[in-house]
């Protein structure tokens, strides 16, 4: 059994919580601290990290920033991630375009399930 990741350990959360985030829990800003230093060694982990930090925190613009950097970097989970924000800030052109081009970096069943997750 492998060690999780802090990245890993922070999409769980996100997955499993239901209700309020309190923006004064430390949780999340170790994430954030962790997410800026392991931008050195991995940065689309790093960015992603700090996206759902940020995200946790109540900040979705900073979030969508930090997911729109790992985007940059072609990590997929990092273009994921971009697109369901965009999709819930309501902006649906640029969730369209990124789904699309996610769409050539996996097969039919991830496509449908990605699409189902957002939506």
């Amino acid at each position: 059994m492998q060690p999780k990741s802090k990245t890993q350990e922070a999409y769980e959360f996100l997955q499993s919580y239901q209700g309020l985030t309190n923006p004064d829990n430390l949780q999340f800003h170790r994430w954030l601290r962790d997410g800026k230093n392991l931008v050195q060694t991995s940065a689309a982990d790093g960015y992603i990290l700090q996206g759902f930090a940020y995200n946790l925190l109540g900040n979705t613009i900073l979030s969508l920033d930090s997911m729109k950097k790992a985007k940059l970097l072609n990590n997929y989970f990092g273009k994921v991630n971009y697109a369901g924000l965009l999709n819930r800030l309501g902006r649906y052109v640029g969730t369209k375009k990124v789904y699309l081009f996610a769409l050539n970096y996996c097969n039919k069943t991830q496509w449908i399930v990605m699409y189902f997750q957002w939506h």
